[in-house]
């Protein structure tokens, strides 16, 4: 996860992986998550909201 373009949703579900699995702190993931959104990038991936997403 050292990438310097903006993540994709397979990091960043690595992401939450690493958070479970107690290989990564809340903490690290969060600064992590955080230097994507202070970087202003504009061709960020839209997230779907939870009424949009398909069930099952």
């Amino acid at each position: 996860m050292a990438t310097t373009e903006q993540p994709g949703l397979d990091e960043i579900e690595q992401c939450f992986i690493a958070v479970l699995d107690g290989s990564m702190s809340r903490d690290e993931a969060d600064r992590w998550a955080a230097r994507w959104v202070a970087d202003g990038r504009e061709n960020a991936v839209p997230i779907p909201f939870w009424d949009e997403m398909p069930l099952g």
